[in-house]
């Protein structure tokens, strides 16, 4: 498999409020978290994913699907559109391959659901909008309107349905409104007795885990953390956990320059895609 070159600056680009937002360190470490902690509050999609996904077999098979969502969203927002549909058209034959028949009740549900498409692509976008803005990044109303608008082009690559957000303050209310319909069913409670235990081997890597955790759990919405039975977070380490998690991420960003969190974005999207091409022999103009 050979690298293809890059042939244009993918359905992003440079000025895109997208680039802003994916290059920033809390975009995917922290937002992609958040989005994962609501994701699995919806019943039908945790209980799905629990029958079809590797998610919860634990170990190196978890940390590799981790990964590699990671290289698909960077693929994606900062890799160029054939890398982009490549990645796109991989991730839908999974999709539709992720399909579960009941046994006892021969009832067949699948992973291209239009609700489950929604709030899955809704919660990463408000993860990493929610992330980025907490720690660090700077943006006007109209550019997280604009990120939230131009996510519609990725949701479009995995042929996610309308109706999707258009503001910032839709997207909000969309989050909000999902705790009419949110439980918390047996294989999401392992998760909220890790949230109540974070790991670590010694001292040290338990305070990093918990002040991580706190800088995260900061940020999810009241609904979410009274269902994970973490409602009355000490709110003392709540605040030390988010100033914990501020430094944690200007570490991550090295004092790199916006152009740079940019510019190695891209670099890494084009070295290391998510899908990469066989030769050149591509057709022109996707």
């Amino acid at each position: 498999m050979l690298r293809a070159p890059r042939e244009d600056d993918g359905y992003f680009g440079p000025g895109s409020v997208t680039w802003k937002v994916i290059s920033h360190p809390a975009a995917l470490n922290i937002g992609g978290g958040l989005a994962v902690l609501l994701q699995v509050l919806d019943p039908g999609e945790m209980r799905h994913l629990s029958r079809t996904t590797i998610a919860t077999e634990g170990g190196e098979a978890s940390a590799s699907r981790f990964q590699r969502t990671g290289a698909y969203l960077i693929t994606v927002n900062f890799g160029d559109k054939a890398h982009a549909d490549a990645a796109a058209a991989h991730v839908d034959r999974l999709h539709e391959r992720a399909v579960y028949t009941d046994p006892e009740t021969g009832e067949t549900t699948r992973a291209k659901t239009d609700d489950w498409l929604r709030w899955t692509h809704n919660t990463f976008v408000w993860g990493a909008l929610t992330a980025t803005t907490a720690y660090g990044l700077e943006l006007t109303t109209e550019e997280q309107d604009r990120f939230v608008v131009e996510q519609h082009r990725a949701a479009a690559l995995l042929h996610v349905p309308d109706p999707l957000p258009s503001t910032r303050a839709e997207l909000d209310a969309v989050i909000e409104s999902w705790s009419e319909r949110a439980a918390l069913i047996v294989p999401a409670a392992d998760i909220a007795l890790a949230l109540r235990n974070p790991g670590g081997r010694n001292v040290i890597e338990r305070w990093v885990a918990r002040n991580t955790q706190y800088g995260m759990l900061a940020l999810l919405p009241a609904w979410a953390l009274r269902l994970y039975g973490i409602d009355h977070l000490n709110g003392r380490r709540v605040r030390a956990g988010r100033r914990w998690m501020g430094l944690f991420m200007r570490i991550a960003a090295r004092n790199r320059t916006m152009d740079r969190l940019i510019t190695d974005a891209t670099e890494e999207a084009t070295v290391h895609p998510y899908q990469k091409l066989r030769g050149r022999g591509r057709v022109k103009g996707r």
